[in-house]
């Protein structure tokens, strides 16, 4: 099982979303059964969109919408794919817990 996600160094939420840290997937998944593989799972922190377009942009288009009305307009689509290329992206294999996306792979 492969799960791919948006994590934080600790349990945050808000209205209409949710960030778990990498323990508590770990956790969930060993609770059903499953192995962790640490040799196969990373994270990737993309600084520049975390810092600039989900602090300070994003929250210019929810003034007025929804996320979901906000993720089918075109300039926050493009705006968020700019910042995804700007970000230098830092890929931790040791360091899972933190911000940024969470690849996790465990097997039954």
């Amino acid at each position: 099982m492969c799960i791919c996600e948006q994590i934080a160094p600790y349990e945050l939420q808000g209205s209409g979303w949710k960030r778990r840290t990498f323990e508590r997937y770990v956790a969930e998944l060993e609770n059903k059964g499953f192995i962790y593989k640490n040799n196969e799972s990373f994270r990737i922190d993309f600084n520049v969109h975390r810092m600039l377009f989900e602090r300070r942009i994003a929250k210019l288009f929810y003034k007025n919408k929804s996320r979901i009305e906000c993720n089918k307009s075109k300039l926050y689509l493009f705006f968020s794919k700019i910042c995804v290329l700007l970000s230098v992206k830092k890929i931790y294999k040791r360091q899972l817990n933190g911000w940024g996306y969470a690849f996790i792979v465990a097997r039954k």
